[in-house]
């Protein structure tokens, strides 16, 4: 079931099973320290819907795209034009198409890196740090220690799903004096991504408990 430590269950929604939560498993073995305990195992999971939504924008843009090419191809000339006015038009159009073309990159960049991401991705919680992995190479992407994170934050869609965001880096650019938040790890479009981050919150706080009680 979605969300449970790995004791309960898979952890992995729509993209996987108990199978893929073993497979995963092997492959974040390497990285593990001894006795490091898994709490939970996920991967990004597709959402449909929004897929759905968006594929059906690209296609309206398309079509707009096509109509206005159809119309300059099957229109002649008007009455009285000069041929600098034809290449005037021309250059209207251009750039009247520059705007839809645009979207419609940014658009098709955003569909398939929302396809690709629970192909490639997959996420580990343990008792002392979270993880990213790139399941086509077996690349360790992140780890972030439960011991340094100051801000755990959650995204939360209607279904239960969303993602977690493991404190920030603080990012100044070279033209702004003021610093941009920038995560140091997401569990992006994660299931069950409250339980997880309730996970990831007592694990946090054991830690930060144990340290104190090694100080005292």
């Amino acid at each position: 079931m979605d969300g449970r430590s790995t004791s309960e269950g898979s952890g992995i929604g729509d993209s996987g099973g108990a199978s893929a939560a073993l497979l995963d498993r092997a492959l974040f073995q390497p990285y593990l320290e001894p006795g490091e305990k898994i709490l939970w195992i996920g991967r990004p999971r597709l959402h449909w819907s929004e897929i759905g939504y968006r594929l059906f924008v690209l296609l309206a843009i398309l079509a707009f795209v096509g109509l206005i090419a159809w119309i300059k191809a099957t229109s002649g000339p008007t009455s009285g034009a000069t041929p600098e006015d034809a290449d005037q038009a021309k250059v209207y159009i251009g750039y009247a198409l520059i705007g839809p073309l645009v979207l419609l990159a940014a658009m098709m960049w955003r569909i398939g890196r929302e396809i690709i991401a629970p192909t490639k991705l997959t996420y580990l919680l343990s008792d002392c740090r979270a993880m990213a992995l790139d399941r086509r190479n077996g690349k360790l992407l992140k780890s972030v220690s439960l011991r340094n994170v100051d801000q755990l934050d959650q995204i939360l869609r209607s279904d239960g799903s969303g993602r977690i965001i493991f404190d920030y880096d603080l990012i100044y650019s070279k033209n702004s004096n003021t610093p941009e938040a920038v995560p140091k790890l997401e569990f992006v479009d994660i299931e069950a991504a409250a339980t997880v981050k309730a996970l990831a919150e007592k694990a946090a706080l054991k830690l930060l408990a144990e340290a104190e009680e090694a100080d005292a």
